[in-house]
């Protein structure tokens, strides 16, 4: 009885240890349980926010295209609205001048036909291709080095009050001197080379991208440079961080007006004195009464300053487009 009665208490005691480890067991694995689905919750709605973020982003991407090629449609669209007014009413010209022209009999060395300028010109393709390619040589050259110099004098006379109120008084009174004028000097100067021809271009083309870049730099917001001042930016800092950058457009007017002008100047220089060129062609057909290759070479010469004026034109796109870009990234 009593071996029996000393078993009993240590029996309940082990059972009551039993009982204590298995609700502790019982215990974990529902914690584990409940822990593994709060993970797999998580993790599902981690992923849906996930996959709805992704869609939504791939949806802005895709509005965005869509938005940028309807825009794109629009300006083409409106360009070509734009454009063929002037075209239509170009054509009936040029189909009045056809008619007159055979109408009355008008000799060819006189007033030829366009259908007879086209001929013509197809004939002498060769010869114009050549000159032409000389005339475009020189226009590029003339018109980087000027608008160059014009866009440094620019800057200089910006940051220099002083020189600006010597310089620039002078610098419109020297567009008063006819460039047809300054040919025979360069030459008398220079000879018959590339040079003078080279520095009449850059004449022209130097005067437009001045005035144009100092009335841009002149321009800037008075609030943004009062900012800077009261930052404690320098001269040079304001120049290079608002002046500059706001005087872009300005700068793009300029060199837009200098490439319009840059064919002609150079056809001027090779009358002047050349061997080659559009003005050297078109000198040499009108001396030998061949109307209708000085009509080509006019007409070349349109085409040319058109070109160049579209490419500063999408230069200007490019750069402004980049810059508003930059500005909205910032």
């Amino acid at each position: 009885m009593a071996g029996s009665g000393h078993r009993g208490p240590d029996r309940n005691e082990a059972d009551g240890r039993e009982a204590v480890r298995r609700d502790a067991a019982a215990d974990g694995a529902a914690s584990e349980r409940a822990g593994a689905a709060a993970d797999g919750a998580a993790s599902e709605r981690a992923g849906a926010a996930a996959d709805g973020a992704a869609s939504e982003r791939a949806g802005a991407a895709a509005n965005g295209a869509k938005s940028a090629r309807a825009r794109a449609g629009g300006r083409t669209r409106a360009r070509l609205k734009a454009a063929w007014p002037p075209l239509a009413v170009l054509a009936a010209l040029l189909l009045l001048w056809e008619a007159a022209v055979r109408l009355w009999g008008v000799e060819a060395w006189l007033m030829p036909s366009p259908g007879r300028i086209l001929s013509d010109a197809w004939e002498a393709r060769e010869r114009l291709a050549g000159h032409a390619g000389a005339t475009l040589s020189l226009t590029l050259l003339g018109f980087a080095g000027g608008s160059a110099a014009g866009f440094a004098l620019a800057a200089l006379l910006h940051l220099l009050p002083l020189v600006r109120a010597g310089v620039y008084p002078l610098l419109v009174l020297s567009q008063n001197v006819p460039i047809i004028a300054l040919g025979p000097l360069l030459v008398i100067w220079f000879g018959f080379g590339l040079l003078p021809k080279l520095l009449l271009v850059m004449l022209v083309c130097f005067f437009p991208v001045c005035v144009a870049m100092l009335g841009g730099l002149r321009g800037a917001d008075p609030a943004l440079e009062r900012y800077l001042r009261m930052i404690g930016a320098g001269r040079w800092r304001r120049f290079a961080s608002l002046e500059l950058p706001s005087s872009a457009p300005h700068l793009f007017s300029g060199l837009k007006l200098a490439a319009s002008y840059s064919v002609t100047s150079a056809v001027v220089a090779e009358w002047i004195g050349s061997d080659r060129g559009l003005g050297y062609f078109m000198l040499l057909s009108s001396k030998g009464f061949k109307t209708s290759l000085v009509f080509a070479g006019v007409a070349i010469v349109v085409a040319l300053s058109l070109l160049l004026v579209a490419a500063v034109a999408g230069a200007e796109r490019l750069a402004l487009r980049w810059r508003s870009e930059r500005g909205g990234a910032a």
